[in-house]
């Protein structure tokens, strides 16, 4: 199984070769010189902030034009529909976190609202993202999280207005016929959104998963909350949408559970990690009739093993099992599965420089870290780009 997703000429036929050649430059430089990157995002994040325009177009034509898909949907476009002719499908991810102010919520609120619509009228695009963190106050969602009784009559009505927006949105999505991806976020919010996507869940996947939850598997805990929610949901008949990740905050995790004294939540191994994360995949295909789910990594083993339950069981076209990487990693994957006649997706993020600078400093830590990652992007790019001169001749 490994060769089916180790073929370059796959991987890479959507891209130009002067495409390859920035992505081989861009994870080069990751590559060779991690802390100079490390550094410069840094620098990048303070220039963009305060809007320097040498800035945003340094930005814009190297980490964003590898990693994002434009600055606007009508911008996208030419992406998707590249995708799709290569029969891969595109996960709409507006470049909004972390909003503060009800202005901001509401102007992030129509955005999501505009993206259904255009996912609406694309065949290429059967979902959008969004973080509830780009609807609600930090402060709201841990104090919803935490169990506690007392609350502000600020705050409940903030969170009647929260409730309102995100069920305005899967209300659209539900007429449109457009599924939503929500993010997860540091543990101690979790519960608070948990309760806001199951109760759209229920309102919604009555015949199909429009409200997919994300869980993300290096906390030890995910794998009874992915359970629990499948059990909760099964008995009512609904359908339980799930995208599995091994997750975002690990740092941000352990750091908290040193401070306050508890228990560190996340796995004390990165085995312990992949073991959880391949048992959620069994456990969500075993059940692939109650649950929709996506296998949301790069990591290529949890991928063959998902391939080959696929392959056994005869169910390539079945329409609640998916792949997703995100645009610009692990094409590797992406192509060679979709080649496989799989349902196979790309994370199209898109928004200003600005609104996305923060998502790019992530790729830019997540590929300068111990994973390599930047070191496999980089050999199986040059890989392709030797295939193709070698063709050339």
């Amino acid at each position: 199984m490994q060769e089916l997703l180790t073929n370059t000429k796959t991987a890479f036929k959507y891209k130009s070769t002067s495409d390859l050649k920035l992505a081989k430059w861009i994870y080069g430089l990751m590559h060779q010189y991690p802390d100079l990157v490390l550094g410069l995002s840094k620098v990048g994040m303070t220039a963009v902030e305060w809007r320097l325009p040498f800035a945003g177009h340094i930005v814009y034509n190297t980490f964003y034009k590898v990693f994002c898909g434009g600055k606007d949907l009508e911008d996208c476009i030419p992406v998707i529909n590249n995708l799709h002719e290569h029969s891969v499908l595109t996960v709409l991810d507006y470049g909004a976190e972390a909003k503060d102010t009800e202005k901001e919520y509401e102007a992030v609120t129509q955005e999501f609202l505009k993206a259904i619509r255009f996912a609406g009228k694309h065949k290429g695009v059967p979902i959008i993202s969004l973080k509830i963190t780009a609807l609600a106050d930090f402060d709201l969602l841990e104090a919803y999280s935490n169990g506690s009784t007392s609350k502000s009559n600020h705050q409940v009505d903030a969170w009647n207005r929260v409730k309102e927006r995100f069920e305005l949105i899967c209300k659209s999505a539900y007429k449109a016929d457009v599924s939503i991806f929500v993010d997860a976020e540091e543990s101690w919010l979790q519960g608070a959104i948990d309760s806001l996507v199951l109760a759209m869940m229920k309102k919604y996947n009555t015949k199909k998963a429009v409200i997919y939850n994300t869980y993300q598997m290096y906390l030890k805990s995910s794998m009874n909350r992915l359970q629990k929610h499948h059990h909760e949901l099964s008995g009512l008949g609904i359908i339980l949408g799930a995208k599995n990740v091994r997750g975002a905050y690990m740092e941000k995790e352990s750091a908290r559970a040193k401070k306050f004294g508890y228990e560190d939540p996340v796995h004390t191994s990165k085995t312990g990690t992949d073991n959880a994360y391949n048992k959620s995949i069994g456990y969500c295909f075993e059940n692939r009739e109650e649950i929709a789910f996506c296998c949301a990594t790069h990591n290529r083993e949890s991928c063959i093993l998902l391939l080959e339950l696929v392959k056994q069981h005869g169910v390539e076209n079945h329409p609640n099992v998916m792949f997703c990487q995100l645009y610009g990693m692990s094409d590797n994957l992406t192509f060679n599965l979709a080649a496989q006649g799989l349902k196979s997706m790309k994370y199209l993020p898109y928004g200003s420089v600005e609104n996305t600078f923060p998502y790019l400093v992530r790729r830019a830590q997540e590929n300068t870290s111990v994973t390599n990652d930047a070191s496999r992007e980089y050999l199986m790019i040059s890989k392709e780009l030797d295939r193709r001169e070698k063709a050339e001749k």
